[in-house]
């Protein structure tokens, strides 16, 4: 029997990250350059504290950053997809 490991149990939780289309198109904003929880809610239309969970979700698993002192967040370096949607490791 196989048991998860350490690696894949980040990788599972990374997927799950992923696996919500809110998240997808926060990514696919922010990808296209940073913003703040206001801007990225008036896109998605919806109420800052529900972006606000999805923005932890994609936090935890390192695919986006803060910029605390100005609330921005941006897509890590080397994290998202590209122009094709293809994924960036």
């Amino acid at each position: 029997m196989l048991t998860p490991t350490k690696q894949t149990k980040a990788q599972v939780a990374w997927l799950a990250a992923l696996a919500e289309p809110t998240r997808i198109a926060v990514l696919l904003a922010l990808a296209r350059g940073e913003k703040t929880v206001t801007e990225l809610s008036a896109l998605c239309r919806m109420h800052s504290a529900n972006m606000s969970h999805h923005l932890s979700m994609l936090k935890a698993v390192a695919l986006i950053t803060t910029e605390a002192r100005r609330a921005v967040h941006e897509v890590r370096a080397g994290r998202g997809a590209d122009d094709e949607g293809r994924t960036r490791n």
